[in-house]
């Protein structure tokens, strides 16, 4: 940014960047326990054009959970650090896909919790959000099948083959198998 005069006027000449914003979101509450909880995070590009050189983003986790994976697809993601990064030019009103954190909650700690997220480069200033998490207390179950070994849904998530005992939020489940198996 520079400074210019002009018949006696001051003038601000800048340089016209992305403006690129992050949000993270998630099904919950999660509850104590919990392990393959999952947060989602969506860079979008506010304009006034595409984005130019690397674009970074961190998550930050709630104290008390602990990341098992992180990926996206185009991003080049490190487990240790949350951070993911790519080079490619995102378009204006345009999102890349979506980053996937996945983590486990530990076993104390009921409340609201929030998980950070930030963005920096792509010739854009540095952005951040917040997305509140419940924390409630889980109910343990286990899923068997007669024969073992089929697969099932609780919630549309991943399927899943039995037995299985997870640890999921005291409230209402979808529990769903494929008609044939």
């Amino acid at each position: 940014v520079a400074d210019s005069q002009k018949n006696g006027v001051s003038v601000l000449l800048g340089t016209l960047t992305s403006v690129l914003s992050v949000i993270s979101t998630h099904n919950g509450p999660f509850a104590l326990g919990q392990t393959g909880v999952t947060y989602s995070i969506t860079v979008t590009n506010g304009g006034p054009q595409a984005t130019s050189g690397i674009v970074a983003v961190t998550d930050t986790l709630p104290a008390g959970f602990t990341a098992t994976a992180i990926s996206g697809q185009g991003w080049t993601c490190t487990l240790s650090t949350l951070t993911c990064t790519r080079s490619d030019a995102l378009a204006v009103a345009a999102s890349y896909p979506a980053i996937t954190v996945t983590a486990n909650v530990a076993l104390t700690g009921e409340g609201i919790v929030s998980n950070q997220v930030s963005v920096s480069g792509g010739g854009a200033a540095p952005a951040s959000g917040s997305d509140p998490t419940g924390i409630t207390v889980g109910t343990t179950i286990t899923i068997q099948t007669n024969p073992e070994g089929l697969a099932f849904t609780i919630d549309g998530a991943a399927p899943q083959i039995a037995p299985q005992t997870m640890v999921v939020p005291a409230e209402q489940h979808t529990l769903a198998v494929a008609a044939t198996q």
